[in-house]
């Protein structure tokens, strides 16, 4: 995938690599498998350095942040401002056609004919920004979806840190628990193993 393969390229350069895993020599699998044992352990550190970053920031009382909130802000405005322009314009058109439709009643020959001319013009201009004013409602809605949904996102990545901390923090007490049991056994052992003074 890094290589760019996609579709039926990168399910033959996988079944190649299976191959080429299959010709391995012993010491050819050793090396290999320390090599994406070293890449996994480096991963899984940067991961709890992100993770520990990520609590302490919280904790810190930092706001959680939507990724590309200005693009997304200039997007809205823009949006905004796109259906001010089309309703306003809308309107326009409306005007119009009421006085056209006023002077149609008492225009004769060749005005009449010039006013439904621009009647069709209009009612066919009213068509399109109508259909440009559900557009831009459209991508109004998808983008609150989009946000709403990266809010969302976040929030369970939030609860899922969480909850992963409380999991850790809970083998830990296990863990501490049990080296305190053994280390009262021990000591128990120890207690009864010593002759009793006489």
């Amino acid at each position: 995938m890094a290589s760019g393969l996609r579709g039926p390229k990168l399910a033959a350069k996988l079944k190649d690599r299976k191959e080429d895993a299959k010709e391995l020599t012993p010491e050819e699998a050793d090396k290999l498998k320390t090599k994406l044992d070293a890449l996994s352990e480096q991963y899984r550190a940067r991961r709890e350095k992100l993770m520990e970053k990520r609590q302490e920031l919280v904790a810190k009382g930092q706001k959680k942040v939507l990724v590309a909130k200005e693009r997304h802000e200039k997007r809205q405005e823009k949006l905004a401002s796109s259906s001010a322009a089309v309703t306003e314009k809308s309107g326009q058109v409306e005007l119009r056609l009421r006085e056209i439709d006023s002077k149609l009643a008492t225009a004769t020959g060749e005005e009449k004919t010039r006013l439904e001319i621009e009647k069709k013009r209009l009612e066919a201009l009213g068509q399109r920004l109508d259909k440009a004013a559900e557009k831009l409602d459209k991508a109004e809605d998808k983008l609150e979806k989009k946000e709403e949904k990266a809010e969302d996102k976040l929030d369970k990545k939030v609860e899922k840190l969480d909850k992963r901390e409380e999991k850790l923090e809970q083998r830990q007490d296990k863990k501490e628990a049990k080296i305190e049991a053994k280390a009262e056994k021990a000591e128990a052992k120890k207690d009864k193993a010593a002759p009793a003074p006489q």
